[in-house]
């Protein structure tokens, strides 16, 4: 029989339930896998569904009371979302009206772990913990068993394992609870995301990837308006080489539910992949403004500064500068940011982008994050391998080698920080950046051909493993940075290999056909030349930016002979 059925209008701001659920819970029973569900329906609005709308269908029978039931399913499709908050507040209301919920408990532990994004903080491992104990303490149909048992094996002992342990602890878990019915497709969501939440950070074949990606178009074939099935299936396919399978599904999420801020915002993960600016610019902008007047802790919450990261990054790719600053100093004007690295990330990223990608090395070299009387930054040091890389290749580039040398020394003793914490995603970011900054050390120094095969090593490490899930892209490209080595170097034909291939990975960006152009030029190229600066041209309108390199390209165009001042 099809579980609960939920379809909010956030418009009229109405809850409509459609459930067959019943009034009175079963008898407690010594073998907790031949509970029943109970079978009668509720068909009160549920508070929490009023205020966030509209947000898909999802399929979970529980034991529980109709109305912990109705506010269950909320949470679950919240859950899906990660909306963690506000699921976290729908599974305390499935509590406070059934205490003998155990999947109540469930939905609760699982708030606290969020697979994608970074480890738990001790504070949620032990929340985490106390709501799986309790859980475990109460009776479960044979199906909740499975999921409650999925959980707890991640939060067991967490304290003494690495995370990946228990990460792929709760894989696992979901892999058996998908095994006993493979019908399931809350197990297969949550498998999949276990799947997700565990592939090699290095991969050549995405084979993992695109496990979890079948597994979500099967869910989806099922339930067209899952929300597992729209989200988990946008990071499974939010890779270069799979990203174009994943276009339709991005953008129909937002229809399944139009207020949920990072329902909104997830597509543009694949719109950044295809190299879409404007539509990375409609999408998040929406999501913020959706996000900005959203309270964790009465903080405002990390979705609305994670999505004008995307924001600025779009605007910068088409030379849009002033747009860029515009989004930088939204991000400033919104008070008392939510203090994760969720936010404290994007706090550095988007000034540093700024600074990059405007070539003003000076700003660079100075560079401090938004927000900076609320960051402690000395509790994320991988945000802080980032501040003092950036910084580093501001003073490269502005020819204080005294400061480069400060930065890195930070640097190395942030990478090294990181390198204990137990996080293989942003281990190798961190390693990156610190070779990267070694390598132009180098250059400053004035030994260029050991700075130029060092950065080649750190672009071919870098293009091993992926970008983190919550960056739209990375903030310094290995390969991009090596091309403008072999360039001043005047290894043209090798820069523009480069830069080619940087195109490969991240398509459509400003400085990668700029590159390819110039380099193009001065190798003897003048049709491939012509094409990049074509390229560029089209990607940004003269007509609306104020940056030298256009100029040079209208030059060219008319004149193929015209001269490169360099990158």
């Amino acid at each position: 029989m099809k579980g609960f059925s939920m379809r909010y209008s956030a418009l009229v701001g109405i809850a409509c339930l459609a459930m067959s659920l019943a009034c009175d819970r079963p008898d407690v029973v010594d073998d907790p896998e031949v509970a029943e569900p109970i079978d009668e329906a509720f068909d009160e609005p549920v508070e929490i569904a009023q205020e966030v709308g509209e947000i898909g269908e999802v399929d979970f029978e529980t034991s529980c009371s109709p109305e912990a039931q109705a506010n269950f399913e909320v949470g679950l499709g919240l859950l899906h979302h990660m909306w963690y908050e506000r699921s976290r507040e729908a599974f305390e209301q499935v509590v406070e009206v059934d205490s003998e919920c155990a999947m109540g408990y469930w939905g609760l532990a699982m708030t606290h772990y969020t697979p994608l994004w970074y480890p738990p903080e001790p504070e949620a491992v032990q929340a985490g913990s106390e709501a799986v104990e309790r859980a475990q303490q109460l009776e479960a149909t044979e199906r909740e068993q499975a999921f409650i048992d999925a959980v707890a094996a991640f939060f067991e002992d967490y304290e003494r394992g690495e995370h990946q342990e228990h990460a792929e602890a709760y894989r696992d878990g979901y892999e058996a609870a998908f095994e006993r019915d493979s019908d399931d497709i809350e197990a297969a969501s949550f498998y999949a995301l276990g799947i997700l939440a565990t592939a090699p950070a290095i991969t050549e074949d995405y084979e993992e990837q695109q496990r979890a990606g079948a597994l979500m178009e099967d869910v989806l074939e099922q339930e067209p308006l899952h929300p597992a099935g729209h989200h988990y299936l946008l990071h499974a396919y939010d890779f270069p080489p799979l990203a174009e399978q994943a276009e339709e599904v991005a953008r129909a999420y937002s229809d399944i539910a139009p207020a949920v801020p990072h329902a909104l915002h997830m597509p543009a993960h694949i719109f950044v992949r295809l190299g879409e600016w404007e539509d990375v610019i409609e999408w998040d902008t929406r999501a913020a403004e959706v996000a900005v007047d959203l309270r964790v802790n009465d903080r405002t919450s990390m979705h609305f500064y994670h999505s004008l990261d995307y924001v600025t990054h779009a605007y910068l790719q088409q030379g849009l500068d002033e747009e860029a600053q515009e989004t930088a100093d939204w991000f400033e004007s919104v008070e008392n940011p939510e203090l994760i690295l969720g936010t404290a990330y994007p706090a550095v990223a988007i000034p540093s982008r700024i600074a990059l990608e405007q070539r003003d090395w000076q700003a660079a070299s100075e560079v401090e994050p938004l927000h900076a009387d609320e960051f402690d930054l000395e509790q994320w040091p991988v945000v802080q391998v980032v501040h003092h890389t950036v910084r580093a290749v501001g003073a490269v580039y502005s020819d204080d080698v005294e400061q480069a040398e400060e930065e890195f020394e930070r640097v190395e003793e942030f990478n090294e920080m990181v390198a204990e914490e137990d996080d293989p995603h942003w281990a190798p970011h961190s390693q990156a950046y610190r070779d990267l900054v070694e390598a132009q050390l180098d250059w400053a120094r004035g030994d260029i051909d050991e700075a130029i095969d060092k950065m080649e090593d750190v672009a071919d490490f870098q293009d091993s493993f992926d970008k983190h899930p919550t960056m739209p892209g990375r903030i310094i490209e290995a390969r991009e940075y090596l091309g403008m080595m072999q360039y001043d170097d005047g290894q043209y034909t090798a820069a523009l290999e480069n830069f080619e291939n940087a195109l490969e990975m991240t398509p459509n960006r400003y400085y990668l056909y700029y590159g390819a152009a110039i380099s193009a030029r001065e190798a003897g190229q003048p049709d491939v030349a012509s094409g990049y600066f074509g390229e560029l041209l089209e990607l940004a309108d003269p007509d609306e930016v104020d940056r030298p390199e256009l100029e040079e390209a209208q030059e060219f165009l008319e004149e193929p002979r015209a001269l490169a001042p360099g990158l």
